[in-house]
């Protein structure tokens, strides 16, 4: 039984290891856009003036 539950807990862990990765991942890439459209809006800005 001890195994088992060994086991289960290894690999809870690792899905939670590598679903924070992804989630870390996926918000570096958020901000990078978000950085990205706030360096077109600024060269929009300076095209208008």
């Amino acid at each position: 039984m001890k195994s088992k539950t060994i086991i289960i807990t290894v690999l809870v862990v690792l899905t939670c290891v590598l679903l924070y990765r992804v989630y870390k991942a996926g918000e570096s890439i958020v901000l990078e856009q978000d950085i990205d459209r706030i360096g077109q809006r600024r060269q929009g800005d300076g095209n208008m003036d």
